[in-house]
C-alpha cells in the first residue's frame, strides 16, 4: 500500500457515522439534516473524503460483480454495456486502456465469430472480439519463480482474500435491500420505490468544475446516472449518454436533472442533444420511456423540459440554451423538434415543429414563441473528442502496414473463424502461401483487448511456428524484421524471435545477458556479425523489436531498434549469406532445442529498410502502454 492510500474496512467501520452517512448517500436516502451533516463532515478533514471515494470505490466494485445484467456478452459489452453501478461511483470508462477485459498471457479459447478483416469505422464496444479456437492446453504463461516466492507476492496474495472478504461483508449489508431495476411507476407509493434506477451513464468530462454549493455531492468519475440526479457545472462539458441510445452534452455554468429514462429538466446553461432514430440506439428495447411521477416530460420521446418550454426530438440534433431568468432557446441542428411553451396564462400554449436551421426564443409569461436566427455552428462546436483506443490505434496502422508493397509476411496472430489452431495465417501479398504452421506453442491473449498471440515453453519444448518457402526471405539487398515479444526471464543462451537458421540471419536473445541481438553471416564469413543490444528485455513487459538491414555496395549497415528507438547500429562488409534453411519463430532451425520462453503476438518482415519515423510510428500505434519511447515516459 502506497503512502497515503486509505485502507477501508468495511466491518471495522459499519459503526462509524460518516460511513453510515455515505450509504445512505448511495442508497440515495439522505435527509436534508443527514446531507448537511455529510458535507459538514467531508468538508473538515481530508482523511474524511478520502474514506468517502473508499466507501464509494468499494460499492462500485462490488456493483460491478454482482449488477451485470442477464443475456450480456462475455467480452467487453459486459463491463460497458448494460451492466449497472452504485450511485455516483467510479466505473471503468470503455475508452480507458486499462480497462482490459483479457488477462494478457492467459490461455484462452478462440472465438466462433471473429474476423481479420480492419474495419474503417470502429466500434469501441463491438470489436473486440471473443477467442476463435478451442483451448489448445491449460497451461498459463507462468511468473517468474522469484516473484511467486517472494514476500511481495505472498503479500499480495493475503491482500486479494482479505478483498474478497470485506466485499462479501459490504454485500451483507448493502445487497440485502438494495435492489437495481426498472424506473418505478406512477402507481407505486414512492416510499415502496427502489433506491437505484439508472438511465444511462456519464460518458465524458473535459475541464469540468463542479459547483461548490455545500448541497450538491458531484459524482466521482465516470458514474452510472440515476433517476433523478442532478449535476451543477460551473464550466466545463459533460456528456450524459441515456440507454436509449441519447446522448447530451451540458456545457456549465449548467443545471441539469435526470427526470425520466428519456429526458430531464434544464434550468440553466447549454445542452445539445443527438438522438438516434427510433428503434437505433443501445438499450431500445421497443418499449416506452418509464419517468419520476413528477416529471413533466411524455414518455415515448427524448425530451428537454426548460422552465419556459418542452423540447421533444423526433430523431434529431438540437441545442437548447437557457438564461438566469428561464429565458428558452431552441435551435434545430439537424432532424425535427417538437417545442411546446409552458408556464403562461392567456391565449393556448403554442406548439411548433422546427426543422434543421429553425430557432425559437421562449421568454417567462409569454406563450407565444419568437422567431430567432439560429446559431448551428455554436452549438455544433460543442463536442467532446475521445482519443483512439489502443485497439483502434493498433488496427489502424496494421491495416496501413498491408498496403506496403515491401511487405513480405505479415502475421498479426488474429484467426478468423472457421481457422485451423495451427494454422498462422499471413497478410501480406503473398496470402496464403505463407501462412505460418504452429507447432506446440499455445494460444494466448496478446498486448492490447481483443488481441491474441502464441505462448512458447522454452527450450527443449519443440515450441515454433514454421515459415514456408525459405527463398521469399534469402535476401541479397535491403529487409527489416519486426516481432512484438514479452519475456520474464530469458533460460538459456540465444533464445530466438525470429531466425532464418544460424548462417544467414537472425534476431535473438544475446550470449549470456538478456539484450538482443541482431546477427548475419556475410558470404565466405566464418564469424558471424554480431549487432548487440544495450537495454534488457526480460521485465516482462512488451516489446517492439525491429533489425534493419540496408545495403551499401557490397556491405550493409545494420540496426536494431528497441520501443521505437534506436538501441543498436553496426555494419559489415560482405554480402549476406544465403542459406537454405527455414524461417522460424521462437526457434532456429539449426539449433532446435533454444526455443523461446515467452510470448509473440506479432511479426513482420519487409524486403526494405524501414526509416527510424517509422520504426517509431510502429511503437506509437502498437503500445499496450500508449504511444511512448523508453525514455520518452
Amino acid at each position: 500500500m502506497n503512502e497515503g492510500d486509505v485502507q477501508f474496512d468495511p466491518a471495522a467501520a459499519s459503526g462509524d457515522e460518516l460511513v453510515e452517512l455515505v450509504v445512505l448517500h448511495l442508497e440515495d436516502r439522505l435527509t436534508g439534516p443527514q446531507r448537511d451533516r455529510l458535507n459538514a463532515l467531508l468538508a473538515e478533514d481530508p482523511s474524511n473524503r478520502d474514506t468517502f471515494v473508499a466507501v464509494c470505490t468499494h460499492a462500485s466494485l462490488l456493483a460491478s460483480c454482482v449488477g451485470i445484467d442477464e443475456g450480456v456478452n462475455e467480452n467487453v459489452e459486459g463491463l460497458v454495456g448494460d451492466g449497472r453501478g452504485t450511485v455516483d461511483s467510479p466505473t471503468i470508462d470503455v475508452f480507458v486502456d486499462a480497462a482490459v477485459q483479457h488477462p494478457v498471457g492467459a490461455a484462452v479459447q478462440l472465438p466462433h465469430q471473429h474476423n481479420v478483416e480492419l474495419p474503417h469505422q470502429l466500434d469501441l464496444e463491438s470489436q473486440i472480439p471473443n477467442p476463435p479456437f478451442p483451448l489448445l492446453t491449460t497451461t498459463h504463461y507462468p511468473l517468474p519463480a522469484d516473484f511467486v516466492g517472494s514476500w511481495a507476492f505472498a503479500c499480495m496474495v493475503a491482500a486479494a482474500i482479505m478483498g474478497v472478504a470485506m466485499l462479501g461483508l459490504w454485500a451483507v449489508k448493502v445487497t440485502h435491500h438494495q435492489h437495481i431495476a426498472t424506473a418505478p411507476s406512477k402507481s407505486v407509493p414512492s416510499i415502496k420505490r427502489p433506491e437505484f434506477v439508472f438511465v444511462g451513464r456519464i460518458t465524458g468530462l473535459v475541464d469540468v468544475k463542479w459547483s461548490d454549493d455545500p448541497r450538491f455531492l458531484p459524482p466521482y468519475g465516470f458514474a452510472y446516472v440515476p433517476l433523478g440526479g442532478k449535476y451543477i457545472l460551473d464550466a466545463g462539458l459533460m456528456e450524459i449518454t441515456y440507454d436509449s441510445g441519447a446522448k447530451i452534452i451540458l456545457q456549465g455554468p449548467c443545471t441539469y436533472e435526470v427526470e425520466s429514462t428519456a429526458g430531464g429538466y434544464l434550468s440553466l446553461g447549454k445542452l445539445t442533444a443527438r438522438v438516434e432514430k427510433r428503434g437505433e440506439g443501445r438499450g431500445a428495447r421497443g418499449e416506452g420511456s418509464e419517468s419520476n411521477p413528477q416529471s413533466l416530460i411524455p414518455n415515448p420521446l427524448f425530451s428537454v423540459r426548460t422552465p419556459t418550454a418542452i423540447v421533444t426530438d423526433l430523431g434529431t440534433e438540437f441545442g437548447v440554451e437557457v438564461e438566469a431568468d428561464g429565458t428558452c432557446e431552441v435551435h434545430v441542428l439537424k432532424g425535427v423538434v417538437e417545442a411546446v411553451s409552458l408556464g403562461a396564462e392567456g391565449p393556448r400554449p403554442q406548439r411548433v415543429q422546427l426543422r434543421r436551421g429553425e430557432a425559437r426564443r421562449y421568454r417567462p409569461g409569454n406563450s407565444q414563441a419568437t422567431v430567432i436566427p439560429a446559431r448551428q455552428g455554436e452549438f455544433e462546436g460543442i463536442r467532446i473528442v475521445r482519443p483512439k483506443s489502443r485497439r483502434e490505434q493498433w488496427l489502424a496502422h496494421s491495416q496501413k502496414l498491408c498496403k506496403d508493397p515491401a511487405l513480405v509476411a505479415y502475421y498479426t496472430f488474429q484467426p478468423v473463424a472457421g481457422d485451423d489452431p495451427s494454422v498462422l495465417r499471413n497478410l501480406s501479398a503473398a496470402g496464403s502461401l505463407l501462412d505460418g504452421a504452429v507447432v506446440g506453442a499455445e494460444w494466448v491473449y496478446g498486448r492490447v483487448p481483443g488481441k491474441f498471440g502464441l505462448y512458447f515453453h522454452g527450450p527443449n519444448s519443440g515450441d515454433k511456428v514454421v515459415l514456408p518457402h525459405e527463398e521469399q526471405f534469402s535476401f541479397t539487398g535491403a529487409f527489416s524484421v519486426a516481432v512484438w515479444f514479452r519475456v520474464s526471464r530469458l533460460t538459456t543462451w540465444n533464445q530466438p524471435l525470429v531466425t532464418k537458421g544460424d548462417s544467414s540471419w537472425r534476431l535473438q536473445q544475446s550470449i549470456k545477458t538478456n539484450q538482443l541481438t541482431f546477427d548475419t553471416n556475410g558470404e565466405g564469413e566464418e564469424l558471424t556479425n554480431t549487432t548487440s543490444g544495450q537495454t534488457d528485455v526480460a521485465d516482462y513487459r512488451w516489446h517492439l523489436a525491429v533489425a534493419v538491414y540496408e545495403s551499401d555496395g557490397g556491405g550493409a549497415q545494420k540496426r536494431l531498434y528497441l520501443d521505437g528507438r534506436l538501441d543498436a547500429e553496426g555494419k559489415t562488409s560482405n554480402r549476406l549469406n544465403r542459406n537454405h534453411e527455414p524461417v522460424w519463430l521462437g526457434s532456429n532451425s539449426m539449433w532446435p532445442n533454444r526455443e523461446f520462453h515467452g510470448m509473440i503476438d506479432e511479426a513482420a518482415i519487409f524486403s526494405r529498410a524501414l526509416s527510424g519515423a517509422e520504426v517509431a510510428a510502429m511503437f506509437e500505434a502498437g503500445s499496450p502502454a500508449g504511444a511512448r519511447t523508453r525514455e520518452g515516459g
